[in-house]
């Protein structure tokens, strides 16, 4: 995070707190502990803890404009779902992070911070690898907490969506047109592929790659088909906020449907939200809006995921 950015950030999150509809106690106690983030911000870029405190509050400001939305107060210590929406989604926010110790992991020497003053070659490849294990991380913890409070705090049958910001990550992760760039950990998509003639040499046929896993830092095989994983037909759907700095809005927040979910969410859900999901053939997964499929400008296909083969 940018150091210089943190007091106006303030400003505007405050201005959230102030406008929402929630009891004074919660108020003070969200501000009160966001300016103690704040400061250790101040100190420490890689304070993930401001991140996840202003992420909250954004989605405070976020989901109402979708219908009535119930947030969880900690001044109270109420556990379950950070919001429930329309009192039947329930909505539960993560940050991502850089991880505990970047020097261990080899993050450290591939972020902006340090590759602006260095001489050597910055390798995106293992860069992208590394930030991907992270978001997968995140997504992962909430599958962890659904379970963990699954007809306690969060009754079954109901949608379940983890709303993702990649908090400091989003400063060194290219999320792409509506958010592309997250299929490649919840349906593998891979590497940008092109079949040619030999005999023309012309290009027949583009797309992408289909991965399995990826290694962690320590050799160990991450899984990056979320959405095909048993363990996460719990999860409707994961929300993106693209830009963690600034208010959400409709042009930097997208929606990823789980085509393999057990308790489907509808897209009017979040009705006017560029959303993806499958194609009515189940052969690919590709962003749509109000009902119908978006043409993107991506250069390698149309930025869509195969589904193919892909079954939890």
């Amino acid at each position: 995070m940018k150091n210089e950015g943190t007091s106006r950030q303030l400003c505007e999150l405050y201005t959230v707190l102030g406008d929402a509809e929630i009891p004074d106690a919660e108020r003070t106690f969200r501000k009160q502990r966001l300016q103690r983030a704040a400061d250790l911000a101040n100190q420490d870029p890689f304070a993930n803890r401001f991140f996840q405190l202003a992420h909250e509050i954004r989605s405070l400001a976020f989901l109402p404009q979708y219908g009535n939305t119930r947030m969880a107060y900690d001044s109270k210590h109420e556990g379950g779902a950070d919001f429930v929406l329309n009192g039947a989604v329930y909505v539960e926010c993560v940050c991502a992070s850089p991880g505990r110790n970047v020097q261990e992991s080899g993050l450290d020497p591939l972020l902006v911070r340090n590759s602006v003053n260095s001489a050597g070659l910055i390798d995106y490849a293992e860069k992208n690898r590394l930030l991907k294990a992270r978001l997968t991380n995140s997504l992962q913890n909430k599958v962890h907490f659904y379970q963990k409070h699954l007809d306690r705090s969060i009754p079954g049958g109901q949608p379940y969506v983890i709303f993702l910001s990649p908090g400091y990550l989003t400063y060194e992760w290219f999320e792409e047109e509506y958010g592309a760039a997250l299929t490649e950990i919840l349906l593998g998509r891979g590497q940008p592929t092109i079949t040619i003639n030999v005999e023309t040499g012309k290009v027949v046929a583009s797309g992408y790659a289909h991965e399995n896993s990826l290694p962690k830092y320590n050799g160990a095989a991450i899984n990056c088909n979320l959405f095909c994983s048993p363990d996460f037909k719990c999860v409707s759907g994961v929300l993106l906020a693209a830009a963690p700095d600034e208010r959400y809005t409709m042009d930097n927040t997208f929606l990823f449907l789980n085509p393999f979910a057990e308790n489907r969410l509808p897209p009017s859900a979040f009705q006017g939200l560029v959303y993806w999901d499958s194609t009515s053939d189940g052969t690919k997964y590709c962003p749509w809006h109000d009902g119908k499929p978006i043409k993107m400008d991506s250069p390698q296909s149309d930025g869509s995921a195969a589904l193919s083969g892909c079954e939890p």
